[in-house]
C-alpha cells in the first residue's frame, strides 16, 4: 500500500474556487482501480487550506493515477488559475497495525 498526504493552500480570496476543482478531482479519484481511499479535508483552523489522504494499492496504481484525465484536468486548471499559494505532497506510513 501507498499512503499519501497531499496539502494544498489557495490564495486568499480564492478557497471556494479551489474547493470545487479539489471535489471534481476526488470524484475522479475514486473511481480509479487501485484507490483504496481519497479523502477531501478542510481544515478549520485555516479554511484555505485543504488536505487529501490517498491510499493506493501499488506504486503501478499510483503511476495511474499520476496520468488519468482528471488529473491531467486538474494540472490545466492550476495553470490556467493563479490560485493556490502552496502544495506539498508527502508519503507516510499509518503506524498501528
Amino acid at each position: 500500500m501507498i499512503y499519501l498526504f497531499a496539502q494544498m493552500t489557495a490564495k486568499e480570496g480564492c478557497s471556494e474556487q479551489l474547493k470545487g476543482a479539489l471535489i471534481n478531482l476526488v470524484k475522479g479519484s475514486r473511481d480509479e482501480t487501485g484507490c483504496v481511499r481519497y479523502d477531501l479535508h478542510q481544515d478549520n483552523r485555516t479554511p484555505n487550506r485543504f488536505l487529501i489522504y490517498e491510499i493506493w494499492e501499488s506504486k503501478a496504481a499510483l503511476d495511474a493515477h499520476k496520468t488519468a484525465p482528471h488529473m491531467e484536468d486538474f494540472r490545466h486548471f492550476r495553470a490556467d488559475n493563479d490560485i493556490i499559494d502552496s502544495i506539498s505532497v508527502r508519503p507516510c506510513n499509518p503506524l498501528e497495525p
